[in-house]
């Protein structure tokens, strides 16, 4: 015998903002060619694809209907600003994209399923945990940005007393490297890390609308907002991981400009 179970929100009635695949799809639309440039700053070398998308001012539409997560008021975050999540099937067109560009460089066995997604939506009002705003690594040797907004500064790179690899420190470099005192009960506005003793900043990958940079997430890497007044900072990080040492020599061997 079926038992019928209906919903009840108060006297309201529930109610979704719907939008078919489709759609959703089209607004994330790859342009079908695309230049890769290959950059080298210092001991840094990455990859940056102009024009990517179709069709932008689309694809910033849609992706501001996704729900963005502030982090909540006295939980400690490692990250400034609010994120969102992309599962890949949502984030399908451009993951497929990215493993079409990192095969052509030479990235073997790329699975769109390992892409993990995120946007990360700062202003000229955000704050952070205490001493956040020092050099990090992912623990991922491919990272991609999309930037989606344009303002000047980027992300910025450091090397640890002449290390810019986190996996090229000893164990005793990198305890004291990663040992930044976090200050869990306060926050502070975010102000950019401009190297100090054992920190040295020396490279900016700059902010550009509707262009990709890919890097080895190992780098040592920090955010460096400058604001275009009170307007978002916006891009979508993905990041690869799947048995990396396979890909260690792949930075090096590619060089120049060229097309796909």
């Amino acid at each position: 015998m079926g038992v019928g179970i209906k919903m009840v929100m108060g006297k309201r009635k529930l109610d979704f903002d719907f939008i078919s695949k489709k759609t959703w799809f089209d607004s994330l639309q790859v342009n079908d060619e695309l230049q890769i440039k290959e950059v080298k700053a210092g001991p840094l070398t990455y990859f940056v694809i102009e024009d990517f998308l179709v069709n932008p001012s689309s694809t910033l539409e849609s992706l501001s209907k996704w729900i963005a997560l502030s982090p909540a008021e006295g939980h400690y975050s490692t990250v400034p600003g609010h994120r969102q999540q992309f599962a890949h099937q949502e984030y399908k067109p451009i993951v497929t994209a990215y493993k079409n560009i990192l095969t052509h460089l030479g990235f073997q066995r790329i699975d769109i399923t390992k892409f993990s997604n995120c946007s990360n939506i700062c202003d000229n009002t955000m704050v952070s945990w205490s001493e956040n705003n020092k050099p990090h690594y992912d623990v991922n040797q491919i990272t991609v940005i999309l930037w989606l907004s344009s303002h000047k500064g980027g992300t910025s790179f450091y090397s640890y007393n002449g290390k810019s690899d986190s996996r090229d420190l000893t164990a005793d470099e990198f305890n004291m490297a990663m040992k930044n005192p976090k200050d869990k009960d306060k926050t502070e506005p975010w102000i950019n890390f401009e190297g100090d003793s054992n920190w040295d900043l020396y490279h900016v990958i700059p902010e550009k609308f509707n262009s990709v940079c890919i890097y080895n997430g190992y780098n040592f890497h920090a955010p460096y907002p400058i604001f275009n007044g009170g307007e978002y900072r916006y891009n979508i990080i993905s990041f690869y991981y799947d048995g990396w040492e396979q890909y260690s020599s792949k930075w090096n061997e590619y060089s120049g400009e060229t097309k796909i």
